[in-house]
């Protein structure tokens, strides 16, 4: 894609201007997804992580997908979620920088919640898939 802008001006029918800016090439920033994302179940907590980058002007979130609400904002890798933090089965782990107010498209995790008959004693988040790339 290459833009070109044109500007024209007129004063009454005498006068009329046109002028042609120089065309440009936009340049798109794109933040890439963190690398390395797992779902691994560790007693009764599912256990998200991810390879953390060098940059230290990124940092991560992760979003339920239910209601695009943030779960957490992390400056490294990785989180529990207990039964209580599983609202959405559906969560995304993105990257993001401040600098620039990129956020990536993130990838996509699916955790789900289990109750055990018997009360409280029995409930567990757990990943759907384990071990995601």
């Amino acid at each position: 894609m290459t833009p070109v802008l044109t500007m024209t001006s007129r004063v009454g029918t005498n006068w009329s201007s046109v002028v042609v800016a120089p065309a440009f090439t936009p340049n798109v920033y794109r933040l890439g997804d963190p690398t390395a994302v797992r779902c691994d179940n560790v007693g009764d907590t599912a256990k998200i992580s991810w390879g953390a980058g060098a940059d230290t002007g990124v940092s991560y979130r992760i979003l339920r997908v239910g209601d695009g609400v943030t779960w957490s904002n992390l400056t490294r890798s990785g989180a529990n979620l207990s039964y209580g933090d599983v609202t959405s089965s559906l969560f995304r782990v993105q990257t993001t920088e401040a600098a620039s107010g990129t956020t990536s498209v993130g990838v996509a995790v699916s955790v789900q919640r289990y109750r055990a008959r018997g009360g409280l004693l029995g409930r567990y988040a757990y990943c759907q898939k384990t071990g995601l790339r």
